[in-house]
């Protein structure tokens, strides 16, 4: 019996369990309302990340001579905060299909703010990563929950 494998057949007696797969099967083939949720409960995270000025811990401070720059026009010091980071605050957008959720900016500055790096007139300054995409442990938690009862036909 070399070489053999074990398998099982569902028979014709077993057509609750048969009906219970092709349930499964249906709703994991288009995720897309799942990903919706998700999308609308990942949006209100990024939000938080950005009230919070960081989480799970905080984005690194602003120098003195941008707080200074900021009071000088009338902006927030706050992190992230004010005309250009309510541009980027409120410009995340999400994308949701049967196989595919994206969440991201759409303004060209998120990716210095997201991961760091060099900036400005001959890339002289060096913005620290202040991750505003990402998952807290809460999230992670809610979003296997909320796919766990989306498959299982829970809503």
């Amino acid at each position: 019996m070399a070489g053999k494998g074990v398998s099982f057949v569902l028979g014709k007696d077993d057509k609750k369990v048969r009906a219970a797969i092709k349930r499964v099967q249906k709703r994991a083939e288009g995720l897309k309302p799942w990903f919706m949720d998700a999308a609308e409960y990942m949006i209100g995270s990024v939000q938080r990340n950005f009230e919070a000025q960081g989480r799970p811990e905080r984005w690194e401070p602003l120098k003195p001579v941008t707080i200074e720059q900021k009071k000088k026009a009338g902006q927030s010091p706050l992190i992230l905060h004010g005309r250009v980071s309510a541009g980027l605050r409120h410009s995340v957008n999400t994308f949701a299909s049967r196989d595919e959720l994206r969440i991201s900016p759409d303004k060209v500055y998120g990716r210095i703010h997201q991961l760091g790096g060099k900036a400005g007139r001959g890339l002289s300054v060096t913005i620290p990563a202040r991750p505003f995409l990402m998952f807290q442990n809460e999230d992670e938690s809610y979003l296997e929950r909320s796919l766990r009862d989306y498959v299982a036909g829970a809503w």
